[in-house]
């Protein structure tokens, strides 16, 4: 799971077409990644997206420490505005059969933890660390 860092605050402070703009260049940047490494990668709502991939957890952070730069290097402009956005991840690895929803939500913790220690990071999480929570 990712999703851009301080995204209301960038509609408030360059309007909600500079957000679309954002969210598209993000988009983008995501669906290289997708193309390039064979994941599954959708808007999950908002400014957040998920991806889903077949791999290793080695392989899952290294490609998230990846589409982190990737994204914060893009510059969003629209007119005379310009600015950087940077991404928070959060993720997990799943062994053998695990519903969907569950790997969402473990995913999802991870991707708050990575807000709460000051964003543009990658966090992961695992089923032990959403059963503590």
């Amino acid at each position: 799971m990712c999703d851009i860092d301080h995204f209301k605050s960038i509609n408030d402070r360059f309007g909600h077409a500079f957000g679309d703009k954002a969210l598209i260049e993000i988009a983008e940047v995501l669906r290289q990644f997708s193309r390039a490494h064979g994941a599954l990668v959708a808007r999950h709502g908002g400014e957040e997206f998920a991806a889903l991939m077949i791999g290793g957890r080695e392989q899952a952070e290294h490609y998230a420490e990846g589409i982190r730069p990737a994204c914060s290097s893009r510059e969003i402009a629209n007119g005379e505005a310009s600015e950087r956005v940077t991404i928070s991840i959060g993720l997990t690895v799943s062994r053998g059969e695990t519903e969907r929803a569950k790997i969402m939500r473990i995913a999802d913790q991870a991707l708050y933890t990575a807000k709460r220690r000051g964003r543009d990071c990658v966090e992961r999480a695992d089923e032990h660390s959403l059963a503590a929570a």
